[in-house]
Parts: structure tokens; C-alpha cells; sequence
């Protein structure tokens, strides 16, 4: 990915990193998800993440699970995702904080 923020975050005694990445067109960050979603096993196995559009959590065997949704032209998500009530404010958050990006 090119155009990523990203920030490191302690949540349930581990270290998340919270990140966002921007693309020119909504086009160019749905392929990027689905290119993804290829790469990371986020096909039938993946659980669904209700944020955005198209989220799916897929697990990857050594750094635990990643999160992932697209909002418009934009990409964000979290690796070493938990349920946690912690981790889902911060995606919340991020979403909200893509949704108001939009307009620039």
C-alpha cells in the first residue's frame, strides 16, 4: 500500500497499528481491497466487519488478525485486531474520521 498513515496503539496488553491509505478513485481502493482480501485468505473464511464498505477480518497465522474496510477512495484498518471493546472504538473512530475525508 502507498499513501498509508499509520499509528501504534497498546490495546488488551498487545500492540495494534491502526492505519489509513488513501487512493485516487474509489475504483483504485475497491481493487486494492479485493487484491487484498486475495492476499490475506478474506474470502468464504473471513468474518465480515461492519464498518464501511466491503470489511472482512481475515486471521493470518503469525501476526494475528487484520481488519480492513474501504470508505470511498480510502482504506483503513487494523493489524492484530481483537474484539475487543478498545480495538472496535478505535476502527470506529478511524471510519468516522475517513467518512468526513471524502469532501477533500
Amino acid at each position: 500500500l502507498k499513501n498509508v498513515v499509520k499509528a501504534d496503539y497498546a490495546v488488551g496488553g498487545r500492540r495494534v497499528t491502526v492505519f489509513a491509505c488513501e487512493f485516487p478513485t474509489g475504483e483504485a481502493a475497491r481493487a486494492a481491497l479485493a487484491k487484498l482480501r486475495g492476499r490475506l485468505g478474506g474470502g468464504e473464511g473471513a468474518e465480515a466487519l461492519s464498518l464501511g464498505q466491503e470489511g472482512f477480518v481475515a486471521a493470518r497465522p503469525y501476526s494475528g488478525k487484520v481488519a480492513i474496510f474501504r470508505i470511498g477512495r480510502h482504506l483503513g484498518g487494523m493489524l492484530r485486531y481483537g474484539k475487543e471493546p478498545a480495538a472496535l472504538s478505535l476502527l470506529e473512530n478511524l471510519a468516522q474520521r475517513l467518512r468526513g475525508a471524502q469532501g477533500s
